[in-house]
């Protein structure tokens, strides 16, 4: 059952609520005295009745936990009680038998151990407050369905945008000054995009600009599809909208490396942007998002993003999935039309590196992905990415999707 638990737990880090819900509610089943599963289930329920349901039983469960004390506090505060939800219904015993009752061990934490902390090791998110929830009985929307951890504060009276008047408790989370809110909202959220549209209707070149606003969006819509043609194959494949290909005669790649070249720069002063500028039949695709470059998701640590293909070298060998799955069992296993499949390996070397940017540090681990998808049963592309070590997590959607999405064409 820790397994099943597991699942559902790397379910509602990826955002997958519905998945993560089935497999809490069938886990708890069995195990209905999981305070940790309860608290994971409130913080990824449908509906107000659910988040009440879960939170009342991780009271049931451990009296003491006050954050779940706290929040249901506030939900009745607002609401007043309301009646839990109904209880799923139990499965066939001869389905899920419960096991035989022992301490259960979970990434290093034993549940159900005397005197064992279950948040010392494996805490859950914090579920969110009543407000953030549809009103009762109501499924969420999909604006809804992407929750983030939040801490509760307590809401003071803002200057900004009128907010704190008197009469006005403020925006942004507290209530009233409706005037003042739509203000915010036009100067935060309006302008911008009116701006940026001018610029780029005014240097269409300039496309760079909005593809890094959108790659900060969750799934495909911060993606982007990406041909390329040596002239005997094309290669369409899909990459985060911050990635271009670094060609010469692309004018928004320019328009993106002089960007680079001004407020990004080398520390070797003889480097620059377009040392990356490559020719068919080799390809290079170049991370542009100055944010990643400068490692605000990779501890702080900056350096250049890059994926790498050479058509005129393709990779032989028996690429139907039965010989690859028996050749290539330690690595990541993918397959493709026509019975074909293709496989990632990823490997991370020892040692340090010099200063990569100016003023920034560079990172202490690297880590090479290489991954081969089948042109035929007898060849394969291989493509190298290289990024510091500390970025895999950042980017492990987005390579599953690139990997999964690569269609090979023959002219």
């Amino acid at each position: 059952m820790a397994s099943l638990l597991h699942q559902a737990v790397e379910h509602a880090q990826a955002g997958r609520r519905d998945e993560a819900r089935r497999l809490l509610q069938e886990y708890l089943q069995s195990s209905p005295d999981n305070e940790v599963a309860w608290l994971w289930l409130a913080s990824v329920a449908a509906d107000q009745a659910e988040y009440q349901r879960a939170l009342r039983e991780v009271l049931r469960v451990n009296p003491a936990n006050q954050q779940a004390r706290a929040l249901l506090d506030q939900f009745q505060q607002q609401y007043g009680s309301r009646p839990p939800a109904p209880p799923v219904a139990m499965p066939a015993p001869e389905t899920y038998a419960p096991p035989p009752p022992r301490p259960v061990s979970y990434e290093g934490l034993t549940t159900g151990a005397p005197g064992q902390d279950p948040y010392r090791q494996y805490a859950p998110p914090s579920p969110l407050p009543y407000s953030q929830y549809a009103p009762l009985g109501q499924p969420l929307t999909p604006s809804e369905v992407q929750r983030v951890q939040v801490e509760h504060v307590e809401r003071k009276r803002r200057g900004l945008f009128g907010c704190g008047l008197p009469g006005c408790s403020g925006c942004l989370g507290c209530s009233g000054c409706w005037g003042s809110c739509l203000l915010a909202l036009v100067v935060m959220i309006v302008v911008p995009v009116l701006l940026v549209a001018v610029l780029v209707l005014a240097v269409p070149q300039a496309q760079p600009v909005i593809d890094v606003a959108a790659s900060f969006l969750p799934g495909e819509t911060g993606r982007k599809t990406v041909v390329l043609s040596d002239g005997s194959h094309d290669v369409s494949l899909t990459v985060p909208r911050s990635w271009y290909v670094a060609d010469a005669d692309n004018d928004k790649w320019r328009f993106a490396r002089d960007v680079l070249n001004e407020t990004l720069k080398f520390d070797d002063e003889q480097r620059t942007w377009q040392d990356f500028e490559s020719a068919s039949p080799y390809f290079t695709l170049v991370e542009v998002n100055p944010v990643v470059l400068t490692g605000a998701y990779s501890n702080g640590k900056g350096a250049p993003i890059l994926l790498t293909v050479n058509f005129a070298q393709p990779t032989g060998g028996d690429f139907s999935c039965s010989a690859v799955r028996a050749q290539q069992s330690q690595s990541t296993i993918y397959e493709y039309a026509g019975g074909l499949c293709g496989y990632r390996s990823d490997v991370t070397p020892s040692g340090t590196l010099g200063p990569i940017f100016r003023d920034i540090t560079a990172p202490t681990q690297w880590t090479r992905i290489t991954f081969v998808t089948p042109i035929t049963g007898q060849e394969a592309l291989q493509w190298t990415m290289e990024l510091p070590a500390d970025l895999l997590d950042h980017y492990r959607d987005d390579l599953q999707a690139l990997i999964e999405s690569v269609e090979i064409r023959k002219l």
